[in-house]
């Protein structure tokens, strides 16, 4: 993808459908992320998934900035 085009075209979702992600694609992207750039490629990766809805909320909660 063109960088440019993907700057000027980038938006910010703020609203998400109630749809469970499978498994298996958690498990995709999490991987990818493996593969992500490091600094001294110390690669000392620390991924959580949450899925308990409550404890989005939380987490939702306490890293909001309400200025």
């Amino acid at each position: 993808m063109d960088v440019e085009k993907a700057i000027k075209e980038r938006r910010s979702v703020r609203k998400f459908k109630k749809k469970r992600i499978p498994k298996e694609l958690i498990e995709k992207i999490v991987d990818a992320g493996r593969y992500a750039p490091s600094a001294c490629n110390l690669q000392m990766w620390k991924f959580i998934v949450v899925e308990d809805q409550k404890t989005k909320e939380k987490i939702a909660a306490a890293s909001s900035n309400p200025s």
